[in-house]
């Protein structure tokens, strides 16, 4: 968990020199692009990333897992995981502006939290059924304390809380 908060969820993970960005723009040979645009959609391949990411820890055999291995030694526990997980996405500044793709995880983060805990289909258990609630239950009261950023910041946390 030290390396995905680290490298992968911390709110400067993915700062580059915007410079940079220009040069993944495909290169111009004609006008063969038709429906597709030729930007390079940097928000579409993070949130792809973060989907790659959170997936294989929020999936029902990891989840299952974690809770069948505490019978037999293990110490880390779904709702342990959950917490960190909740501490990594949501560590930035009650008072500063989030940046795109800290919004997009924090919305993919949340989404498959809500699928946990409301999914009648697969086996997620009891045990991580209630982990999951009460990570969302600690989601909102963190969204409830922020007070700060910018516009969209405040659109994003009151589309994440609807009821600021």
């Amino acid at each position: 968990m030290n390396l995905l908060d680290k490298y992968v969820f911390s709110p400067s993970s993915l700062s580059a020199d915007q410079g940079l960005y220009q040069f993944l723009q495909s290169q111009r040979r004609g006008f063969n692009f038709w429906d597709n645009s030729e930007d390079p959609k940097l928000d579409a391949m993070v949130s792809n990333m973060y989907h790659n990411v959170l997936f294989p820890i929020l999936s029902p055999s990891t989840l299952r897992r974690l809770n069948n291995s505490s019978m037999y030694g293990n110490e880390y526990s779904v709702s342990e995981l959950l917490s960190d997980l909740n501490n990594s996405i949501f560590k930035e500044d009650i008072n500063s502006s989030v940046n795109l793709y800290r919004k997009s995880l924090q919305q993919i983060y949340l989404e498959k939290l809500i699928f946990i805990y409301e999914n009648k289909t697969q086996n997620f258990g009891i045990e991580t059924k209630a982990s999951a609630f009460d990570a969302l239950h600690k989601i909102k009261k963190m969204l409830g304390g922020t007070k700060g950023g910018d516009s969209a910041t405040k659109a994003h946390r009151n589309y994440l809380d609807p009821s600021n």
